[in-house]
């Protein structure tokens, strides 16, 4: 399993949000399948979805999470992680 920093394949905006936060991606050749996990600073996972395509965006509506900060996890299907933060205002 490859574990590396974001590498710029992985864009996360508006950062900080109040409404909403879109996460940009495109993987490598081959790598079609991803898992995006979001956890509070506790490291309770406060969401989680399964991703399809090499290219995409996923839109995730923070109107109704706690503000503060989140970390995020995303797994392609090759086992190579990006982590991250984004923070949620009121």
């Amino acid at each position: 399993m490859k574990t590396v920093k974001d590498d710029n394949k992985i864009t996360v905006y508006p950062n900080p949000s109040v409404d909403y936060v879109a996460w940009y991606y495109t993987f490598p050749k081959g790598e079609n399948a991803s898992h995006l996990a979001i956890f509070d600073m506790l490291g309770n996972k406060v969401y989680s979805v399964g991703l399809k395509g090499e290219m995409g965006q996923y839109i995730w509506d923070v109107r109704m999470v706690t503000y503060g900060i989140y970390l995020y996890q995303l797994t392609t299907n090759a086992g190579v992680k990006y982590f991250g933060k984004v923070s949620v205002k009121k």
